[in-house]
């Protein structure tokens, strides 16, 4: 076999690998949208053994003879990126054995269900059983990965190539000390907000049409995707052609709904924005680069867009239209002040864009501490609570407003959440060099087109799949290394400018 036959093989074996992918997709968000609750058991057997095929084509052995071949090929930028992440994926695939993938698979379906139950009872004593499986089966994963200095370091580099725990902690702490004291000088600044403007009741399908609208306005293709209801709002789907999003409606709050809504709405405008061709779908080319840069485009759409004056400048008549009787004397400094409300929230999914790193710093540190053996299980809740007050100066009533809020630990992501406020950081970073590329994007946005910001978007990251790791795109769209500066930035600007 010569090495332009060993690419081929390679690609056909991904190919193939994206499809299994793509129909355990499919299968996970019906799981969360439409399945029965008897349906339980043998969707378990169903993900298993999905989980298993793709395993097993992951780690044929025809892969590592190909990836031996293609070394002494001539390749090109994309081909390269293309071997560069197949290399990955088999140095990951055949380091966890099937019967780990096949235990992980079930523990999660199992977990997901009690918690779901733990938090609608207000009981972490349902998850805590299935919460330690997970937990163990993460340490055998990672020790199966191997690290250099410690085990978490495994699982962060599984959702970000690259990140580990000593460079987290000292992006995360620099980050703290300065957020900490500019949090105290936003909410100075705010002082006291008036009640709020738009208070009442929504239904539920008054809230679906305008999260639709709002979702169609900033450029979602519903021929090629959907919104539905789901307890935890995500993205999923099978390719470009086929997103789903969820969300979930606060009959008391449209913005709970509306905003979750945009932010899913970035992730599904990324999917939909990548490379689809007959060359590039089933290969990296037509993946997202890492987690962070997913979430740098959820957060543009929700925080940067969705809750800018200018956003609302278009956006408020058509929210008074959807929504009437309840904000037909509000102004547009009023809905601006009521959707940059800043608060020491309980709930993540619902902070403001100053608290919400603060969060995510939170159950950062309560992974390392518990991959170091510093917490255990049990120590969970009031280590929640703890850092809760130490970070964001409240402690939740209840764990279903605690450690019971996220859904991450039922599927085992440990890991995860770093890359939410990694997103963070780069998206302030990126929204600088849009605004020195297209100067005109928010005047454009507040007469009511979207456009120049989601072409610009395309251009410099959807387009560019996995071509290039997390910090050589981010380095190459705006010319510097990530860095907090820019958000920090980003921050003091916005919220001087609407509260002082």
């Amino acid at each position: 076999m010569n090495p332009k036959k060993a690419f081929s093989k390679l690609k056909k074996i991904s190919e193939d690998s994206h499809a299994i992918s793509d129909v355990s997709a499919i299968v996970s968000w019906d799981q969360e949208v439409n399945m029965p609750p008897k349906g339980l058991e043998n969707r378990g057997r169903m993900m298993s053994w999905l989980a298993q095929q793709r395993h097993k084509n992951a780690t044929n052995p025809e892969i590592g003879e190909a990836l031996e071949t293609t070394r002494s090929g001539d390749w090109n930028e994309k081909e390269k990126a293309c071997l560069r992440e197949w290399q990955r994926d088999w140095d990951l695939s055949t380091k966890i054995p099937a019967d780990l993938v096949q235990r992980a698979a079930l523990a999660s379906v199992k977990g997901h269900e009690s918690w779901k139950s733990a938090r609608e009872k207000n009981d972490f004593s349902i998850f805590r059983d299935d919460l330690k499986e997970l937990i163990d089966l993460s340490k055998e994963r990672a020790e199966c990965i191997g690290y250099t200095t410690e085990s978490y370091d495994a699982l962060l580099d599984m959702y970000q190539a690259g990140m580990n725990v000593q460079g987290i902690d000292a992006l995360f702490t620099n980050l703290k000390n300065k957020l900490t004291p500019l949090l105290e000088e936003i909410l100075d600044w705010q002082g006291e907000i008036e009640d709020d403007p738009v208070a009442g009741h929504y239904s539920q399908e008054e809230q679906k049409k305008f999260c639709e609208w709002g979702a169609k306005h900033i450029g979602f293709d519903f021929d090629a995707g959907r919104i539905d209801t789901a307890v935890h709002p995500f993205c999923s789907g099978a390719g470009p052609g086929d997103i789903r999003l969820t969300t979930r409606y606060n009959l008391e709050n449209p913005f709970d709904s509306f905003f979750g809504s945009l932010h899913e709405t970035g992730h599904g405008l990324y999917e939909q924005g990548l490379p689809s061709g007959k060359d590039e779908y089933g290969t990296p080319l037509s993946e997202s680069v890492s987690l962070g840069i997913h979430e740098s485009q959820s957060l543009f759409w929700e925080s940067i867009v969705g809750q800018s004056p200018e956003f609302w400048e278009y956006v408020l008549p058509f929210f008074k239209e959807h929504f009437p009787g309840r904000a037909d004397s509000v102004t547009h400094a009023q809905i601006v002040r009521r959707t940059n409300k800043v608060s020491r929230s309980l709930i993540r999914v619902e902070a403001d864009e100053v608290t919400y790193p603060l969060h995510v710093i939170l159950r950062f540190e309560i992974e390392r501490d518990i991959f170091r053996g510093n917490l255990s299980v049990d120590d969970l809740p009031d280590a929640w609570n703890q850092k809760m007050q130490e970070l964001i100066g409240v402690t939740p009533p209840s764990n279903t407003l605690g450690v019971l809020q996220d859904v991450h630990w039922s599927m085992g992501g440990f890991g995860y959440f770093p890359t939410y406020a990694l997103g963070r950081l780069y998206s302030a970073q990126f929204t600088e060099t849009l605004s020195k590329d297209v100067p005109s994007w928010k005047d454009d946005m507040a007469k009511g087109d979207c456009s120049p910001a989601l072409e610009w978007s395309r251009k410099n990251i959807h387009s560019r799949g996995s071509i290039y790791r997390t910090e050589q795109l981010i380095e190459k769209v705006t010319g510097i290394p990530p860095s907090e500066e820019p958000f920090l930035n980003y921050l003091r600007k916005k919220y001087k400018s609407i509260f002082s």
